[in-house]
């Protein structure tokens, strides 16, 4: 028997029908929000876990001759109707 078959029948009243199909709806929304708000602590979950690898890890050993950087350098340019144009020449001295 369906909803409608037992209204029409006297067994629910309209109101009561409107009352258990509201209840219903409630229950069915309140309980997709509750799984959709699982779904995202696990998401969220993951990406703090991402962010405590980066956070804790410990910092590399970088030899002094790889931090060097070029002493000295010169920049040209040139500026025409289609914008600037800039050419870097990094030179060691």
């Amino acid at each position: 028997m369906t909803m409608g078959s037992t209204v029409l029948s006297n067994k629910f009243s309209i109101g009561m029908l409107m009352a258990f199909l509201t209840y219903r709806n409630l229950l069915v929304s309140k309980s997709s929000s509750f799984i959709k708000n699982i779904f995202d602590y696990k998401l969220i979950s993951i990406q703090l876990n991402r962010l405590s690898d980066i956070l804790f890890q410990q910092p590399e050993k970088i030899e002094k001759e790889e931090l060097r950087l070029p002493t000295k350098a010169e920049v040209m340019g040139a500026l025409t109707d289609m914008g600037p144009h800039v050419w870097n020449k990094i030179k060691e001295k």
